[in-house]
């Protein structure tokens, strides 16, 4: 997984970033959690987002 963690489960409630033009998002955090498996989040970014990236992160 993008952050390490073996589960999309195990990544926390927020993440946030420095200001570098270079990092894919600024940050990302928990929007609703429905389930411990099922949770929506909000990322701010730069710029779109491939779905390649998003692939890596969930």
């Amino acid at each position: 997984a993008y952050f390490g963690m073996n589960s999309v489960a195990d990544i926390p409630e927020c993440v946030g970033t420095i200001e570098d033009t270079s990092l894919p998002f600024t940050s990302i955090s928990v929007l609703k959690e429905y389930s411990k498996d099922d949770v929506t989040y909000k990322i701010f970014s730069r710029s779109p987002m491939e779905d390649a990236l998003l692939d890596q992160l969930f």
